[in-house]
């Protein structure tokens, strides 16, 4: 069984193994499920990852258009000469039989590198990666507040930018739990910086001020301090600047997490300062008064109901046909009242 999470993924994404003919990477994280598949693809392909004559990728409208697709090119040879990486974007457990004859053939297939959005365990496609020998399962999920900070400074790392422990944790703080979202916004940071230079807590705070992310944290505080009028209007705006329903909802999850993490330790005696000292990245300067007091007034029994009712939202929003925006406002509304209630 070769079934790859947690901290060994990324060392195994650095480090593809070449036993592995094929990887599946899957999860509800689709920016990392991207990212990671991106980079084995150009590993394989000696960086060729856009050329159309090394790489061959496979959608479900091709599939349907030509059903031997994957087998033939799993086989075949590049026009550059060897063999070529095949790149299986959107896929589900109906390809499974279409993988499973390949992968089980007697002669070794060219890498194949698959994406898929979240599977169950069931999943026969899952299966199927996860339990042959020549075969390996990534799982891609939430970045968290470790994974984050990892990132940033792994970035900053690789352009040479100077940047001390609070400008990283200042931008990690500020980040979502989407892999390609969150590389977009460090990668922004790092153009404002250029290659080569420098960043502290005072300028991350320059480059990202206007943005969406600095924006979803003025919404958030807002529900949460029961600003409610504000809060609505902040949200309204920030879905008319491009900020995702689901992007936002992540963000209401991560700030209420944080928030049950510091209630919980007072709760058993600690003192706020201290238990805020303890989160990993820190609140922002700019918000920290504002956290302390929510700590305060927002109790642990309140917060886990939010818990539910954050989750519950988040799958709403997945599911097609549902009114994803009209849902936000909504719970932005009823948490804010809540909110509001509980501070007086």
């Amino acid at each position: 069984m070769v079934k790859i999470s947690g901290g060994r993924a990324d060392h195994w994404v650095s480090n593809p193994d070449p036993k592995h003919y094929a990887v599946l990477f899957y999860g509800p994280n689709l920016g990392l499920v991207r990212s990671r598949s991106k980079s084995v693809v150009r590993t394989f392909s000696g960086d060729s990852h856009d050329d159309p004559f090394a790489v061959a990728t496979i959608d479900e409208a091709r599939l349907k258009a030509e059903p031997s697709v994957i087998s033939d090119e799993a086989f075949a040879q590049s026009f550059l000469g060897g063999g070529k990486v095949v790149w299986v974007t959107g896929a589900n457990d109906r390809i499974a039989g279409h993988l499973s004859e390949v992968l089980s053939a007697d002669m070794p297939p060219n890498p194949i590198v698959v994406e898929a959005g979240d599977l169950p365990p069931r999943s026969k496609l899952r299966s199927l990666f996860e339990k042959a020998d020549n075969a390996a399962a990534v799982g891609c999920y939430e970045d968290d507040s470790r994974s984050v900070t990892t990132l940033v400074e792994t970035r900053f790392r690789e352009l040479g930018i100077q940047a001390d422990r609070r400008a990283v944790e200042a931008l990690a703080v500020r980040l979502g739990r989407d892999r390609m979202a969150n590389l977009s916004e460090i990668d922004k940071v790092c153009l404002y910086a250029g290659e080569g230079g420098q960043l502290d807590e005072q300028t991350i705070a320059l480059a990202v001020g206007d943005g969406a992310v600095s924006s979803l944290d003025d919404i958030v505080f807002a529900i949460f301090d029961g600003r409610r009028d504000v809060a609505d209007r902040l949200l309204a705006g920030g879905f008319v600047e491009g900020i995702a329903p689901v992007q936002f909802v992540r963000r209401l999850q991560s700030h209420l997490e944080r928030l049950l993490v510091v209630r919980s330790s007072i709760d058993k005696g600690e003192a706020a300062d201290r238990a805020m000292g303890k989160l990993r990245p820190p609140v922002f300067f700019k918000f920290k008064d504002r956290f302390r007091r929510q700590v305060s007034f927002w109790p642990t029994a309140q917060l886990e109901k939010c818990v539910v009712a954050f989750t519950t939202l988040e799958i709403e929003c997945k599911s097609t046909g549902m009114p994803d925006t009209a849902l936000c406002q909504r719970m932005s509304l009823s948490i804010s009242g809540l909110a509001q209630k509980l501070a007086r």
